[in-house]
This record gives structure tokens, C-alpha cells and sequence, in this order.
């Protein structure tokens, strides 16, 4: 099975705490926990349950991601949530926002053999649902792909080797782990207890106040943030022995994009870009080898559009 993720904003925004660094490529197990979350949030269906726990006992994926440019670490003071109340007081915790831009905002996993129909639906259906991988401000599309990688990214493979660099991968048993260290059945029982407390009166208030402290002696329950105990050594595709190879993009753009600026005259709205480029087409057209060739005109001499990479304009 093949998992697309689009960066919708061109970034990715994720913390290893082992490097200490922005991550990339993304680790698998983040990408299983994205969609853990998901799953919890959504329902809990159980459909998709048994779609995670299959994926769990999957080996560990190959990585087809493009290189990224890593941004420096700042310290940022945000505010603090009162244990209590849950409401942000006036101090400052330092945190650091670490981010990257990849070359290629789209990686692929290949992960795992040829799965069940109802274990390929219920992925499709899960996929569709997550919105963010890392950090709340990563913000991505994620489907189950037909479609090959994009010619030019770089292959991260796994070995059995201890050299290379390690990725936190998923393991069996992962989702129920999650499930405990989230510890959100707890929370959400205690919250409707206290909830019954405020609006009880007289005995029936004494009577759930005691069921409060026989159930949760420890007071209101918490969460724990998820530990991954597993991970792999992984090899990029072309590194052994020699520098990665840097990406200028993916697909079939040309890193050498000929850029035109508009000097003089007024400016032009937003309305008259179809107009502007449709104009320089023309000129490229009038003005070119003739007849124009596909690779300039997008058509074949039949009239029919090419399907092969041609010229293009865009504002």
C-alpha cells in the first residue's frame, strides 16, 4: 500500500527530540500517530481499527521524499495552561518551533503488501480525514495512491544495518499503546462526573463527590505524551559513499524559470492575469520556430493537447 501527503502550505513543522532538530522525511511513526489521532477524534470506528492494527504489523515503509531546507530554531515564549482550570496564565514556557521546506511539497510511503479490500477502504476513508502531521501549523493531504512517486525524489530505504540514520517506525500493538498514554476514556468520564457533581444538589451531590474519590484517588486524570520505543535504520538511495544529490524540484518543472517583472505603467488586478499570459503566449507563438511545436503549443499537429511536459505561463 502506497500513502501520499501533500504539505499544504509548503512546509513541514515537526520536532525530533533526538536531533534536536526540524524532522525530515517525516518518521512513520509520526505518520502513524497523525493517523491514530484522526481515528480517536473521528469516531473510533472500528473498521478503521482494524485498518491501524493491520498497518502496525506492517514492516517498516519506504520513504520517497525530495531534500528540504532546514530553518534555524528560535525561542518562543508561549503561555502556560493552568493545570486546574485549563485556561492560559501569565507565564512563559520557551518553546521552539522547528520547521522545513522541503523541495517537493509531496512525499509517498510504500507501506506494507497487497492488504484486504475492507482493510483498503476503511485506510482510504482515514486518510481523507487527516488534516495535520506534527505541529497544528503542518497542515497536509493524505490518500492512498495509485499513481507512481515523482521522478526526482530520494529514497529512504530500511536496513537491517546498524548505520544510516534511525526513524521512529510503528510496531504491533502501537494503537493500544497510544490509546493508554492518551488515557482519553478516563478524562472523558471524569469530566462527566464533574459535570453531574455541579449540577447536583443535597445527598446526590455528597453521594457522586464519593464516587469521584473512589474512582479517581489520584484526582482528574492526564495524558502522557506518546512514546515510540521502535525504531529502523534507514539508507537515502545514492548516499552511500558520495553527497546527496540536491533537488532543484520535482516533476517536470525546470529549476531555470525565466522570470518577467512589470516595470512601468499602472498596475494590473488580479482579473487581467488570464489576459497578460495568454498575451505572451501569443508572442511566443507569432514569433517562434513555425509551425510551433508541441513542446511550445501543448498540441500535437492534429490539434489534440500532448500529454508530454510543454511550455507553460502562470502569474
Amino acid at each position: 500500500m502506497t500513502f501520499g501527503i501533500r504539505f499544504l502550505t509548503g512546509y513541514s513543522a515537526s520536532f525530533d527530540m533526538a536531533t534536536q532538530k526540524a524532522e525530515w522525511p517525516p518518521h512513520p511513526a509520526r505518520i502513524f500517530m497523525a493517523m491514530a489521532a484522526t481515528f480517536f477524534e473521528t469516531g473510533a470506528e472500528p473498521e478503521e481499527q482494524r485498518a491501524l492494527e493491520w498497518l502496525e504489523s506492517q514492516q517498516a515503509p519506504t520513504i520517497h521524499a525530495s531534500e528540504a531546507e532546514v530553518r534555524s530554531n528560535y525561542d518562543v515564549f508561549v503561555p502556560v495552561n493552568d493545570s486546574a482550570s485549563g485556561i492560559a496564565n501569565r507565564s512563559r514556557q520557551v518553546r521552539q518551533f522547528a520547521k522545513c521546506r522541503p523541495h517537493c511539497d509531496t512525499i509517498y510511503l510504500r507501506w506494507g503488501d497487497d492488504c484486504p479490500d475492507d482493510v483498503s477502504a476503511a485506510m482510504e476513508a482515514l486518510c481523507a480525514k487527516v488534516t495535520r502531521l506534527g505541529h497544528s501549523a503542518s497542515l497536509v493531504q493524505m490518500w492512498v495512491s495509485a499513481d507512481e512517486p515523482a521522478a526526482g525524489l530520494q529514497t529512504w530505504i530500511p536496513t537491517d544495518g546498524a548505520g544510516g540514520e534511525r526513524l521512529r517506525v510503528a510496531e504491533a500493538g502501537m494503537l493500544a499503546d497510544l490509546e493508554r498514554q492518551f488515557n482519553g476514556r478516563a478524562i472523558q468520564e471524569y469530566a462527566e462526573l464533574e459535570e453531574q457533581i455541579h449540577s447536583a444538589r443535597g445527598r446526590a451531590k455528597a453521594k457522586l463527590k464519593t464516587e469521584a474519590q473512589e474512582r479517581f484517588p489520584a484526582g482528574p486524570p492526564k495524558s502522557s505524551r506518546p512514546t515510540v520505543r521502535a525504531t529502523k535504520a534507514y539508507q537515502a538511495e545514492g548516499r552511500a559513499g558520495e553527497a546527496a544529490t540536491e533537488l532543484s524540484g520535482c516533476g517536470p518543472f525546470d529549476s531555470g524559470i525565466i522570470l518577467l517583472r512589470k516595470l512601468e505603467g499602472p498596475n494590473l488586478g488580479l482579473e487581467s492575469t488570464l489576459q497578460l499570459t495568454g498575451a505572451l503566449r501569443n508572442a511566443v507563438m507569432k514569433h517562434g520556430p513555425q509551425p510551433p511545436p508541441a513542446w511550445i503549443s501543448g498540441h500535437a499537429p492534429d490539434g489534440s493537447p500532448v500529454k508530454r511536459p510543454h511550455l507553460a505561463f502562470f502569474p
